[in-house]
């Protein structure tokens, strides 16, 4: 079973964090409560809660601070804050906006415009955790990959390769989605290494043959630079392009990740 998503409610007045509770609770929320801005703090690091709640006039810190001081941590910038605050002067909300608060309430709080900024900030941050979570999985695989690849036998790493290419063609669904048109396949393929992190571009096209140009490597943040990369790129290429044209070669002019300054794909359809 999945866990509830939790707020954190950060506020010196009891009957304040009480109400507060009560309705967070009812709409199915797990609240950790926290009563000056030292508490609130330490609760962040402590309970790691999906959205903040934060009282802007406070005791020993501020609400201001507390915003300010989640912001500039690596580990708590990206956790939704909305302040709320008997102040609703321009002035106020300017240094909210500056302390870096995604949203704010004005007491007496509307319990209605609560719950709906609540699910809002909620699921903001549901789609940054998993952006952050495939980017982390990318990381893995970029980096492990050319190890895995190293040192098995060349019939292996050929399994290998094809049955990675075969999985991102599958996932992106190429078959019959551009036609037999190569340069759209090709703008098509190049569109899937840009979500990887190049940035490939077509230079040219003529009489069943293409050339590509990788300028920003889909690797590079590998910390096992290898060529071997290169052989998945190039059968993105040939596995999708082979879908719709049949007999394709594709050929690696040349490559970054062999200490040249730009890749080249070479591509001929028969």
């Amino acid at each position: 079973m999945s866990r509830k998503p939790s707020v954190l409610v950060v506020d010196d007045h009891v009957e304040n964090v009480r109400l507060l509770h009560a309705h967070l609770t009812s709409e199915g929320y797990d609240v950790i409560t926290a009563y000056d801005g030292a508490e609130g703090l330490q609760k962040v690091y402590d309970e790691w809660p999906d959205v903040v709640l934060l009282d802007v006039m406070m005791p020993k810190i501020d609400g201001f601070e507390v915003c300010r001081r989640l912001r500039g941590s690596k580990e708590t910038a990206l956790i939704p804050i909305i302040m709320i605050t008997a102040l609703s002067d321009f002035e106020s909300y300017l240094k909210g906006l500056e302390a870096g608060a995604d949203d704010f309430l004005v007491k007496p709080v509307n319990y209605l415009e609560l719950k709906a900024r609540t699910k809002c900030l909620l699921k903001m941050k549901n789609l940054i955790d998993e952006n952050l979570a495939q980017e982390r999985i990318r990381k893995i695989l970029i980096n492990l990959t050319p190890l895995l690849l190293k040192n098995v036998s060349g019939e292996v790493r050929t399994l290998f390769i094809s049955e990675m290419c075969n999985n991102i063609a599958n996932l992106y669904g190429a078959k019959g989605t551009v036609g037999r048109d190569l340069t759209k396949l090709l703008e098509f393929t190049n569109s899937i290494l840009s979500e990887i992190g190049g940035d490939p571009i077509v230079l040219d096209v003529e009489d069943g043959k293409g050339t590509v140009m990788i300028e920003k490597c889909p690797w590079e943040e590998s910390e096992a630079k290898n060529p071997l990369l290169c052989m998945i790129c190039r059968g993105i290429y040939s596995r999708i392009l082979s879908d719709e044209l049949g007999n394709v070669i594709v050929n690696i002019e040349t490559s970054i990740l062999d200490g040249d300054d730009r890749c080249l794909f070479n591509i001929q359809s028969y």
